[in-house]
């Protein structure tokens, strides 16, 4: 059960340097502050202890072997999506013997979170908390720290609307966030090279794994040259993170093969700022920038009048009336539009 994650590193009490990790989980779960405050934290103490003393035996992390421990451990476990299920069927057993009351790890009221202007990158679960512009940068360091630990889908969630908390507090974020939050469309032949990498990588590690990439290379050919669905990608990357471990792929992560989540958000082009007309996306900017006669003539005036403020085509307008035209209208407006593509 540990192999999918032997590349990650989980932190509990035993390896939290200076306690940092533990300073956030008191933060987030203020009613720990008190039912651990007599707890001891030292690495001697921990270090004599018997394995199944811990949740996690394998790894000697996770102590349980008192109630202040087990709850520290529980807080600690919050920050740890990856964890494998016995280890979480422990940490839960533990609880239940010490009579932990769990409601202490139940996210604030919303009236507190309303007072302080708070909110989390993933609301859900109450993780990755902001309250001023301060945290945006803390958070965006936390989120890449712990990008291997978080599912597919949390990884996509908290960098979206990391870029969107960041937008509001005027934060400079990384390019590589905001390529994973704004979500950037997919190249399917970059994402066939990604593919094709794997298959070989698998190959060579003798995986029965590896046809599974060559039918999802196979798929790929046949797709228009960009998605930018965002539950498709999500999918597609999912299906991309099963394959790795179960191959042994995700090892490789480090040394030449992109993880999932950049292999499918691969480009610079953001999806927001693209229109789809018959299969091929065109930018937003540069429709908006073309003459409003090129409009009249191939719309008519009725409709110009609809995408235009004081004589000037509106991208956002332009892009919802084209999502209305007509098949017809559509297929011969993408052959007018292909000498502005170039």
């Amino acid at each position: 059960m540990d192999e999918g994650l032997k590349m990650h590193k989980i932190i509990d009490q035993t390896n939290d340097a200076g306690h940092a990790l533990l300073r956030v989980v008191l933060d987030e779960y203020p009613h720990m502050r008190e039912m651990t405050k007599e707890a001891e934290l030292g690495v001697q103490e921990l270090s004599d202890l018997p394995d199944h003393a811990f949740a996690w035996p394998g790894r000697r992390q996770f102590p349980i072997h008192n109630r202040e421990h087990a709850i520290i451990s529980y807080g600690y476990s919050k920050h740890a999506s990856a964890l494998p299920s016995d280890v979480t069927e422990r940490l839960d057993t533990a609880v239940d013997a010490y009579d932990i009351d769990t409601s202490a790890f139940e996210a604030p009221l919303q009236l507190e979170k309303e007072a302080s202007n708070e909110e989390w990158l993933l609301p859900e679960k109450s993780r990755f908390r902001i309250k001023e512009a301060a945290d945006v940068g803390y958070a965006e360091e936390a989120l890449h720290s712990r990008y291997n630990e978080l599912d597919i889908a949390d990884r996509a969630t908290a960098m979206r609307n990391l870029v969107k908390v960041a937008a509001r507090y005027a934060v400079e974020l990384r390019p590589l966030t905001h390529k994973l939050g704004s979500f950037t469309m997919t190249s399917t032949r970059r994402l066939q090279d990604y593919v094709a990498a794997r298959c070989s990588v698998a190959t060579k590690l003798g995986s029965e794994v590896a046809p599974a990439y060559s039918m999802l290379e196979k798929e790929l050919q046949k797709r228009d040259p960009y998605i930018a669905e965002t539950v498709e990608q999500v999918k597609v990357a999912r299906l991309l993170e099963g394959l790795d471990k179960q191959s042994g792929v995700d090892a490789y992560y480090a040394k030449g093969v992109p993880d999932p989540l950049r292999s499918v958000f691969n480009t610079e082009k953001l999806a927001s700022e693209q229109v789809q007309i018959n299969g091929e996306f065109f930018d937003k900017t540069l429709l908006g920038g073309i003459p409003v006669t090129f409009w009249k003539d191939a719309l008519g005036d009725d409709v110009v009048s609809e995408i235009t403020t004081d004589g000037e085509v509106s991208p956002d307008k332009l892009s919802e009336v084209i999502m209305t035209l007509p098949q017809d209208v559509k297929t011969t407006l993408v052959t007018q539009l292909k000498p502005y593509k170039k």
